[in-house]
């Protein structure tokens, strides 16, 4: 059974600050529960979760390709929330390193680094949205193509909030923590399409509408994905990075736009 753990910078780099004697806790003795496949999460006195993943990382994607979802039709002109193409280190990403990872600005990108195998690092804006479209350009320039990264949509606290993601590998998908525990969102199975998303280093475009209770996903222009579910209407934003079965895996974020639906 492989751990993976998440690891929210903005609590991290907050708790870091009000006391400087405060290192990370690694979670030695979180509870192992059988459920069905997916993950478990516990909650840490760093507000950190731990994920238990049940079953190994490459038996929970599906390589069936995928890329069917019905088109999302936006009635709204979009109007620019927030974008950051990442030049400004005062841009409110801020930076943070320690044994398990990092996140920097480099050269005009935000980097997000993973050092530990079944971990993930992630980092939030520190701003509440309703429904918004979330777009960002990623690249996976260190490290193995057994990863995941994009982006948290209405993250309410570390216990609640949707991510969406791709991987180097080409598959992609939705997830939800709801109240601490792991809950999959439309099929159980992330799916494989390399048709639309460059694998290994390539740079691919990461599109996710989070809209009433609609949540849908494109790479590249396409369509591959779409979910309903009631749960979150409002949150925080932000980036996330997983390594699964070695560490090293670093991925460049950039031109980050937020707009409404």
């Amino acid at each position: 059974m492989e751990n993976r753990v998440f690891l929210s910078i903005s609590v991290i780099v907050s708790l870091f600050i009000l006391s400087a004697c405060s290192t990370v806790q690694s979670v030695l003795d979180a509870t192992r529960t059988q459920t069905s496949p997916g993950l478990n999460a516990v909650q840490t006195a760093q507000a950190k979760a731990v994920w238990q993943v049940l079953t190994p990382a490459s038996d929970i994607r599906s390589k069936s390709q995928s890329g069917t979802a019905s088109p999302f039709k936006p009635t709204r002109v979009p109007e620019i929330l927030f974008e950051d193409d990442f030049s400004d280190p005062e841009s409110g990403w801020g930076e943070y390193s320690d044994e398990y990872g990092s996140t920097a600005y480099i050269n005009g990108s935000y980097s997000i680094s993973v050092s530990e195998a079944d971990y993930c690092y992630w980092n939030t804006l520190g701003r509440t949205y309703s429904d918004v479209v979330i777009e960002v350009d990623v690249q996976k320039v260190g490290g193995p193509d057994t990863n995941e990264f994009g982006v948290i949509c209405r993250l309410k606290d570390n216990d609640n909030f949707y991510y969406s993601g791709i991987t180097s590998e080409g598959y992609f998908g939705f997830g939800k923590m709801l109240d601490g525990e792991w809950t999959d969102l439309g099929s159980h199975e992330w799916n494989f399409n390399d048709n639309v998303i460059k694998t290994g280093d390539g740079v691919n475009r990461l599109k996710v509408t989070c809209d009433f209770g609609d949540l849908v996903q494109q790479v590249n222009g396409t369509y591959l994905a779409n979910v309903s579910d009631p749960d979150f209407r409002a949150g925080d934003i932000g980036l996330y990075v997983c390594a699964y079965d070695e560490g090293g895996v670093e991925v460049l974020f950039d031109n980050f736009l937020v707009t409404t639906p």
